[in-house]
């Protein structure tokens, strides 16, 4: 920055921001302060990035309940004044708001003329942190309806062109906010969960004695994830709690309920149980639907696409800015 480098100064913060992120990641749940401080630290980082990105980047604090806002960003294309078609962006369980930036392809999404909200909603670590008592709701559309109150209300966003796209748990979320808002006119779900406790735990009716099973043959990360996150995240402190409480999840007969054009994105290396998932929501829905793959010749078969992020986001954003032309 001294030597006016901005573009370069830029890319050191973004690097920044994603290493305190990825040391924060692997603190336990039972750390809370240290995680906090960490990711304070992260999100400092990015907000160094984010004044230094060549479109509008605005902080913002969307309006939930009982006086609580929920923290996200706004990206927009230009800032001229003109509404625009704007996606909502939603990522999943571990993840955060800010590194949705890279992981969901919002550089690409602006390219294609679409403006991103981001945000952190209940059980997302944006919010949760310091609001411990927030975790993650099974009707997930009363948060995201407060974020497309938002979205709608701006001047710098056509409300009859606002989309959804799911990520990861998303995948869920997303479906599930679609299903109960007609303001919503388009969704991408990548990966679509019918019910994610089948796909965390590899079946979907799995007992306590299972789930404990299930977590000793994913071994030390797969534990990770389910201790420091899905447990956290929904409030409980068991394995028993956590199953119990995650088969309220579920999109059962919602499908129908979607209204507007859907695509649903599967890689090809997600597990059996999570690409059954998948089909069995695209061949539930009634809406005008279309189903991509996300091949590993391409080098886009990891969990979501992201190992290949352009060419995830390029099928992405191309198929919702030709919906919201």
């Amino acid at each position: 920055m001294a030597a006016g480098r901005r573009v370069t100064a830029r890319a050191a913060h973004l690097r920044a921001s994603t290493y305190l992120r990825a040391a924060e990641f692997f603190f336990p749940a039972n750390r809370l302060e240290e995680r906090r401080k960490l990711y304070e630290e992260s999100l400092t980082q990015f907000d160094a990035a984010a004044e230094l990105m060549p479109h509008p980047v605005e902080k913002v604090e969307i309006p939930y309940e009982d006086g609580v806002t929920l923290p996200g960003y706004v990206f927009t294309v230009a800032d001229d004044g003109r509404q625009r078609p704007t996606v909502v962006l939603c990522g999943g369980v571990d993840g955060s708001g800010e590194e949705m930036y890279l992981l969901g392809g919002i550089p690409d999404a602006l390219a294609h003329g679409l403006n991103v909200i981001v945000f952190h909603g209940p059980g997302q670590r944006g919010l949760q942190l310091s609001h411990p008592h927030l975790t993650f709701r099974a009707d997930y559309e009363v948060p995201l309806g407060a974020v497309v109150d938002h979205a709608v209300g701006r001047p710098d966003v056509d409300g009859e062109r606002v989309a959804l796209y799911g990520v990861s748990y998303g995948g869920y979320l997303a479906p599930r906010a679609a299903a109960h808002d007609g303001r919503v006119r388009a969704l991408v779900a990548n990966s679509p969960m019918h019910a994610p406790l089948g796909v965390i735990m590899g079946g979907a009716e799995r007992t306590a004695t299972g789930v404990a099973e299930q977590l000793d043959e994913a071994g030390w990360s797969g534990r990770t994830m389910v201790e420091n996150y899905f447990m956290w995240n929904h409030g409980v402190s068991h394995l028993e709690e956590f199953a119990a409480h995650a088969r309220a999840f579920t999109l059962d007969s919602l499908e129908e309920q979607i209204t507007c054009p859907t695509l649903s994105l599967v890689a090809e290396g997600e597990t059996d149980i999570a690409t059954e998932q998948a089909r069995r929501f695209h061949h539930a829905l009634r809406a005008p639907k279309s189903f991509a793959t996300l091949p590993s010749v391409d080098g886009a078969d990891t969990h979501c696409g992201i190992s290949n992020i352009p060419y995830t986001s390029a099928i992405a954003y191309d198929w919702l800015a030709e919906r919201l032309r």
